[in-house]
Order: structure tokens, then sequence, then C-alpha cells
């Protein structure tokens, strides 16, 4: 009894011990801008389309480019199958990939010599307001290339994949074009003691003699450059052929590539856009479209506290939107224009000094609703995409339904108008133009117009809600619609 007495005690205590070392980190609260280069998986069999993407292949806005000589990258891959990270991590690891990123970062000539100019450019374009508003207080002229040189250590490189692209036609001729996308991120490991080896054995700038030049050349060559994966993703685009778009498999791509970015986005700590609030009514941060702010672009509010063992601890406070989107792409002047927000959760208001930290969503909201309809009993899928939300945080819906009604199937589309009437509740007056199908001949048998409200408990992204309104059959009448439903915003 003894001995099994002991052995709980020393379980309790090795538990206590892990449940103490793994302390909840907090959220970040710096936000630094990275740079990555882009690499394509070299697939034969793809069209013309798709490599016109590849030519006119641009970073996102939110990124610096690291403009490196490899574009493309031949390794053993199945035909409609992703490439995997171990297809490609050996090859983003050689010393050649490694030097590419570290010669356009520090401008590396044909004779071995470096400078820092776009090291000190990416520095000054990275600064706040507040960093030129210390450096002013200071009276410090030269503190780009301070700036400039921890980003070396934000350094990315994705290998990407269009291992799949196919297209459909309808029976309208209309046609789908697709693509699937795999993508892999590394990080440059270039922390400070890497820095400081490549500034002792491979540094040699235009002043430096020839003797040092060729120094410098040897110990360039000799260096181990590595990275770390860092995140894999998955993703596709489609684009489609009708009376209003000409698709094609580049829109397809471009569509993808979007995906890709936002999915990375949410798996790299570091890519994600961490700001504090500076003012209220309305919420205020100085962020923009140098971060890749758009207008309803997602972000989660958080306060800090300590535990009760001093541990500082990030607490979730609730979520805004962004509505006012300020034009920041230049380099601070220390008194930039913020952006505004509206708080769309949250039991606490949000308060000066806050975080806002990016959490990025698509912005489309998919419900599914039972009721009464004009034909019957109905159930349906009603979708909504958030178009626009204003500073008071009124948010224009595009809306699309389909449902079985009575037996027939409807399909409609419209737009909405979402008022808040609190963070936790919204009233949405609509309208729908559509029709209903003939459930044995798949034909158009009658038009349908459908105006209505939508009520809605907003808990995010969860909402429960419940429509009234009215279903105009052309030919056979109106009939009042009453349908319960839950939505999730994805």
């Amino acid at each position: 009894m003894k001995k099994i007495y002991l052995f709980l005690v020393a379980v309790l205590g090795v538990m206590s011990l892990n449940a103490q070392s793994k302390v909840a980190q907090p959220v970040s609260t710096e936000y630094n801008r990275s740079s990555v280069s882009y690499i394509f998986v070299n697939r034969s069999s793809q069209n013309s389309d798709i490599h016109k993407f590849y030519q006119n292949f641009q970073v996102d806005a939110k990124f610096d480019d690291n403009k490196i000589p490899t574009k493309f990258i031949d390794v053993i891959h199945s035909s409609n199958q992703p490439v995997t990270a171990e297809n490609v991590t050996a090859f983003v690891n050689s010393s050649k990939l490694g030097k590419e990123v570290m010669s356009f970062i520090f401008n590396r000539k044909s004779d071995g010599t470096f400078d820092d100019s776009i090291v000190r450019d990416r520095g000054m374009y990275n600064a706040t307001d507040q960093d030129i508003l210390n450096m002013r207080v200071a009276k410090v002229k030269e503190v780009a290339y301070e700036w400039g040189e921890p980003l070396v250590n934000s350094s990315y490189v994705v290998v990407y994949d269009i291992y799949q692209h196919q297209s459909e036609k309808d029976e309208n001729g209309n046609i789908t074009y697709k693509v699937n996308v795999a993508a892999h991120a590394y990080k440059l490991n270039a922390g400070t003691e890497f820095i400081n080896n490549f500034y002792k054995t491979a540094w040699a700038d235009a002043s430096s003699s020839e003797a040092e030049k060729e120094a410098a050349r040897k110990g360039f060559d000799k260096m181990q450059i590595e990275f770390t994966h860092v995140a894999s993703v998955s993703a596709s685009g489609s684009s489609s052929t009708n009376s209003l778009w000409t698709g094609s498999f580049y829109e397809a791509c471009q569509n993808a590539y979007k995906s890709v970015v936002q999915a990375l986005e949410n798996r790299i700590p570091a890519w994600q856009t961490a700001t504090s609030v500076i003012s209220l009514n309305p919420i205020a941060a100085k962020i923009g479209t140098k971060e890749g702010l758009t207008n309803g672009s997602r972000y989660e509010a958080y306060s800090f506290r300590e535990d009760a063992q001093g541990n500082l601890k990030s607490v979730k406070q609730g979520m805004v939107r962004a509505t006012v989107v300020a034009s920041n792409t230049s380099v601070a002047s220390g008194n930039s224009k913020p952006s505004y927000f509206y708080q769309i959760s949250g039991v606490a208001n949000i308060q000066e000094g806050w975080i806002l930290k990016q959490k990025n969503d698509y912005k489309i909201g998919a419900a599914l609703s039972l009721g009464l309809g004009a034909l019957g009993f109905r159930a349906g899928l009603d979708l909504d995409y958030i178009a626009n939300i204003s500073q008071k945080g009124c948010i224009t819906y595009a809306m699309v339904n389909a449902a079985i009604n009575g037996g027939f199937t409807e399909a409609a589309a419209g737009v909405g108008y979402g008022v808040p009437i609190t963070r936790f509740f919204e009233v949405t007056p609509y309208a729908m133009l559509g029709g209903f199908l003939d459930p044995e001949t798949d034909e158009l048998a009658a038009y349908l117009l459908e105006p209505g409200v939508r009520v809605a408990l907003t808990l995010q992204p969860l909402s429960i809600f419940a429509g009234v309104g009215c279903q105009y059959v052309v030919g056979i009448g109106g009939a009042a619609l009453v349908k319960l439903g839950a939505k999730w915003t994805f």
C-alpha cells in the first residue's frame, strides 16, 4: 500500500510540474512586415492560362518580395496529387536557395560585395508612427538599419503547387474552371547568432580590399543557411463563364492564391497583424492598406491581466470588423491616419490600449432554415456574404437561397441590409428574386419575388434568426413566409 501511495504522489507531482510548465503564452503584441519568395512546382501538363499566372505573379502587397532567381522547382510528384512538405524540404534547405534569399536582401553584387540599401528601406517602411515619434524625441537620425535588420528573420519561402486543373460545362454551355493548390511555407533561420556570423565571415562591401572580398566570397560559399517548415495548406479556386463574366483558368488561379494567403495567415502567427486601439467612438487603430486591411476584415480584441501565479495572460474580449480603411502605403509620418472598426461581439466594450489581432474569415454566412413558404413546408440553405460594413456597423449582404418548398426546388438571389440594434441583435430587411423548378422536368415553373425581414440573435460567429416575409409567385399570387434557422459565419 505504501508503494502505491508513493507512486501516486510521484505521478501527481509530475502532473503538477507539467501543468506549471505549460503556461499559456499571451498573444503577441508585436507585428513586423514579413518578406516572402514564391517558388512554383514545375508540372509540364499545365496550360497557357496557368503559365500566364506564373508569369504575371505578384506577391501580396502586405509582404515584401524577395525576388530570387529560382522560380520553379523540379521534384518527384504524382499526377493530380500535391507534393508534400517531405518532397520539398531538402530543396528548400539547399545552400543555393538560402544564399539567393540573403543575396537579395543584402543586395549582393557580381563581385560578392553587399550593401544595406534594401534593409534600410524595409526598416523605414516597417516603422510605425510611434517609432517615428520616438526617433524625433531621441533626436536620432540613423535608425533605419536597426529597424530593418530584424526583418531578415521574418523571411519566408513558399513552395506553391497547382497540382490539378479541370473544366466543366453545364447544360447551358457555361464553363467552370477549377484549380486545386497546395502550399508549403518555410521560415529562414536568421536570428542574432546567424546574422553576426554572416557579418563576420561573409560580409564585404565596396570599401573592402580585394583580399577581404575574396575571403568574404569564400565565407559566404561555406555558410549553412537553413529554413524551418512552419505551415502547409491547401485551397481551390474557380472561375465561371456566364452572361456577365468570362471565366478562365487564370482567374481561377488568382482566386486560389487569395485563399492560400488567407490560409497561411491563419497558420503563421507572424503573418497576423497586431495593433493597439488608440481611440474609441469609433474604435481606431493605426493600420491600413499596408497591412492588407480591407473593409470587413475581422480582428479579435484582447486585454491583458496576471493570473494567480503572476503570469501575464491575454483575455479575448470580442471581435471587430474594419469599416473605414486608411491608405497608408507609404513611410510613416508620425501622424498617419488610422483605420476604424466596429465591435461585433463581446460583452465588454473595447478599451484604448487593447490589442487587435488579425483573425481572418471569408465573411460568408451559411444557414439552415425550416418554415412555411408559398408552396408549403420549406427547408432551405441560406447563404449571405458581407459585401460592406459601414462605420455604424450596418452590413450590406449579398444573399443566395436554395430550398425545397412544397416539393419544388426554390432558388433566389438578392440583397439585405443588416442594422445592428445592439451588439447581439440585428434586423435585416431584404429582397430576393428567383424562381421554382418543376421537380419532374427541372424546368422553370414560376418566378418568385420575396421581400422580408430577418431578425437575428448574433453571438458571432453563430446567429439564430427568424424570418418573416411574403413569397409572391408570378401567376399564382402571394403567401406568407415564416422561417427559423441558425447561421454560422465562416
